[in-house]
């Protein structure tokens, strides 16, 4: 297996590392390659004699089996966790329920333990831990032979710690970085493109009364109305879905199998979504929530295929691999710059089959605006702060590309809950419901874009 130079590299410093310390994280971006590099780390920790096993574990079902296809294709051994097999791959979830003899392994084997996105587990100590920390710190920590945590978004939007990871002053600690600028310059991602969505003139009438705000950023700050007022808007909805469907149809003039991901607020959202890109834009979709029959089969077939868009609720993030995706509607009402970044992600791995760049679509809601314009660093200036702790950044300001085009004039419910909340993976990226009074909205003035994008050396 031909590696990519940062993963040589990276393997060789963990090899180094592993001689003093049995632990190792690195910080790598989405789309890097970071399951190849960690199963050429564990082949090279096996063939050296240095461990006996290897397990895996990830936040979904999906990353967990892309670990074991990975893993059993570098290893050329099964890698299913039965009798005979080299390793296997499980989710956070099924910590639980493995039970203790299963634990015993790692007292009685060399066992090399690899976690994928590992910022899902939280807890430096008891007092601290998430239900996934709590799992590792109680089974793992200072049990396995060697430990691999592996993250493309190294911090906590609730700012607690990382399971098994270093802090210092300035933030969390990694053995080896390798952001989305270098993964960018080298080739080995595509550059991606944000659009933030505008209009200079909102207008809401309200028991009677109306008012008008000079954009939405004025709308949400002046109005106190929360963004999904915005992502429910038929006339925004549109704006905003036309811009993916011209995007990628441009896109598959040259590339005819690159896709589309549009990842809704709930299930109700997305079955709205699904109908204007059918019924106003003439769009082939599929629907992926957890309501679907199999949604893991619906993932799979378009993965493999070659239809245009997918409507995603909670069920394509990170680890969901889908190279052929280079256009994203981020129509979420989740706001963390820690989502932002995973959707992000989804698009930016290239394959030769489609390279270029990715574009994502939203809306300049204030908190997305601030991420689109750090997204040239590597790490956000202010959600990697340990326990709270005051931020004293002196890093310069990220160098971006951001101009103004003015596009044609466009005029023109209560929100599910998401209920995938069975494991801090998702409940992580939930907000809660607020009760809002009955409110009409119009946009009246001209949609506006705003594209963000790295300027490299």
């Amino acid at each position: 297996m031909k590696l990519r130079s940062w993963q040589s590299e990276c393997v060789e410093l963990a090899l180094t590392r592993f001689r003093v310390h049995p632990h190792f994280m690195c910080l790598a971006t989405p789309g890097a390659g970071k399951s190849v590099m960690s199963a050429e780390l564990a082949a090279n920790l096996y063939r050296a004699g240095m461990i006996d096993f290897i397990l895996c574990f990830a936040p979904s079902r999906e990353v967990s089996d892309g670990l074991a296809r990975t893993f059993e294709h570098r290893l050329g051994r099964r890698f299913d966790g039965h009798i005979g097999a080299i390793g296997g791959a499980y989710t956070y979830q099924s910590m639980a329920y493995l039970g203790s003899k299963f634990w015993e392994m790692l007292d009685r084997y060399r066992v090399f333990v690899v976690f994928d996105e590992i910022h899902h587990c939280a807890g430096a100590n008891r007092s601290n831990t998430n239900t996934w920390g709590k799992e590792i710190l109680e089974h793992i920590q200072d049990r396995a032979a060697y430990t691999l945590a592996l993250t493309g978004t190294p911090w906590r939007s609730d700012k607690r710690p990382i399971v098994l990871s270093r802090y210092g002053s300035d933030g969390i600690k990694c053995d080896y970085t390798y952001g989305l600028r270098d993964a960018v310059f080298d080739n080995v991602c595509r550059k991606p493109n944000i659009v933030l969505i505008d209009n200079d003139r909102l207008a809401i009438e309200e028991q009677g009364e109306r008012q008008e705000f000079a954009g939405i950023s004025a709308f949400l700050t002046d109005s106190k109305k929360a963004y999904r007022s915005i992502l429910n808007n038929d006339a925004a909805l549109h704006h905003c879905l036309e811009l993916g469907v011209k995007k990628l149809n441009h896109l598959r003039k040259s590339t005819p199998s690159a896709a589309g991901l549009v990842v809704a607020s709930s299930v109700s959202h997305a079955r709205k979504i699904e109908q204007i890109l059918r019924g106003q834009l003439s769009q082939s979709v599929n629907l992926v929530t957890y309501r679907e029959e199999n949604p893991q089969r619906i993932i799979n077939r378009f993965r493999l295929g070659d239809q245009p868009w997918i409507v995603s609720v909670g069920m394509i993030s990170e680890g969901t691999d889908i190279p052929r995706i280079q256009v994203c509607c981020h129509l979420s009402s989740v706001t963390t710059e820690l989502y932002f970044r995973q959707v992000l992600g989804r698009g930016i791995r290239k394959t030769q089959e489609c390279d270029g760049e990715t574009w994502l679509y939203t809306f300049a809601e204030p908190k997305i605006v601030e991420y689109a314009n750090r997204i040239a660093e590597d790490l956000p200036e202010y959600e990697v702060l340990f326990q709270g702790a005051e931020a004293n950044s002196t890093k310069d300001a990220p160098r971006q590309l951001c101009t103004l085009m003015p596009v044609t004039r466009n005029t023109s419910s209560t929100e599910e809950a998401n209920p995938l909340a069975s494991g801090e993976w998702i409940s992580e990226m939930l907000l809660p419901n607020a009760v809002e009074k009955p409110h009409s909205m119009e946009f009246l003035g001209t949609f506006t874009q705003k594209l963000c994008g790295l300027i490299l050396p």
